[in-house]
């Protein structure tokens, strides 16, 4: 499960559930990235059942995802960053917090 938006490619974030990189599924949020505000990214897994993922920006339900889910075994949280600074001299930067929570 993760946020995605590649420079070229997407002019919006992506919702992304997969197994693979070809058993997966994609969703645009319609939220372009900002480039001077701060963004919350959440995505709640719903129940805790691995049965329906869904994605808020900023607090707003932008996607929910319930297909090529990985399976409950597979159902663990992790953390990923990439970032490009788009052939500039800028820096690239991120603060992450991180928290799960797990319901029975």
């Amino acid at each position: 499960m993760a946020f995605r938006w590649t420079a070229g490619t997407d002019t919006n974030w992506q919702a992304y559930v997969g197994t693979s990189n070809i058993a997966n599924t994609i969703l645009d949020t319609g939220v372009a990235p900002s480039f001077t505000a701060s963004t919350l990214f959440e995505i709640i897994n719903v129940g805790g059942t691995s049965t329906n993922y869904k994605f808020l920006l900023n607090g707003t339900l932008v996607a929910s995802i319930s297909s090529t889910l990985p399976a409950a075994s597979e159902n663990y949280g992790q953390l990923l960053f990439c970032a490009d600074n788009l052939n500039t001299a800028n820096v690239c930067s991120a603060t992450f917090f991180w928290s799960t929570l797990m319901l029975k």
